[in-house]
């Protein structure tokens, strides 16, 4: 009887010495990505150089993959600057939160409602204004032009192989 060697998803022989690829993949939830960020910390702790070349990420978990992804640091500095990042999130950093921002949004959305498109009204882009939330995650993934510069430098240094992030705009508006 003769041991084959595995096989992979292409149906080729793997070689012996191939290291395994490891994926990390976050769902979205709102504060969940949050609670993710605890059990990275402890995997962190753990395996302080850990390699993860294959990120992707969904809605909140695309924000902490979106780090991850930008981060050159170690494995355990990545986690440590995520962390930082949730510890520093603040209400107002996601909203706004003032009492005339949010009664003009509800008086605009019930004319909408009312009136369909009245001439003069802007269209809101939900309840709440989310553009602290945009500026907040600009800079703290130092993408001032909105771009992630990281990425292209974890992929140059085989740090990085593959992201996918995935969001719904919160600028799209009501009709």
């Amino acid at each position: 009887m003769t041991e084959h060697a595995p096989m992979n998803l292409a149906g080729n022989e793997e070689t012996q010495n191939q290291t395994p690829r490891i994926a990390l993949a976050l769902g979205g939830g709102g504060a969940r990505a949050a609670y993710q960020v605890g059990v990275l910390r402890a995997i962190a702790r753990i395996y302080p150089e850990l390699r993860i070349p294959i990120l992707t990420g969904v809605s909140a978990g695309a924000i902490n993959i979106s780090h991850l992804a930008n981060h050159t640091g170690s494995f355990h500095e990545k986690i440590d600057g995520l962390s930082g990042l949730w510890r520093s999130l603040q209400l107002d950093n996601v909203f706004t939160t003032s009492g005339p921002s949010l009664l003009w949004r509800a008086l605009r959305v019930g004319i909408r409602l009312a009136l369909g498109r009245a001439p003069g009204v802007r269209g809101v882009h939900g309840m709440v204004d989310t553009q602290p939330l945009r500026l907040f995650l600009r800079n703290a993934l130092h993408a001032d032009n909105g771009c992630l510069p990281g990425i292209q430098e974890n992929i140059e240094h085989g740090r990085l192989e593959g992201v996918a992030l995935t969001a719904l705009s919160y600028g799209r508006q009501i009709p």
